[in-house]
């Protein structure tokens, strides 16, 4: 099954300005994002949710 879904997505949150489809092959579905700042990033799949959650923020220069 392939994905459906946009692909190119503009939700200008403070750190996450865009969202784009980079690669949908043999199971394995990729994205770009195009952030405002370096940011770091945490992710979690909730189980039996097909679900990915992304976390991302940006830390002061140190």
């Amino acid at each position: 099954m392939r994905y459906a879904g946009p692909t190119r997505l503009t939700p200008r949150y403070t750190v996450l300005q865009e969202l784009a489809v980079s690669g949908d092959f043999e199971a394995v579905l990729s994205f770009g994002l195009g952030l405002s700042a370096v940011a770091r990033l945490d992710t979690s799949a909730p189980a039996g949710t097909g679900s990915v959650i992304l976390d991302l923020w940006t830390t002061s220069a140190t």
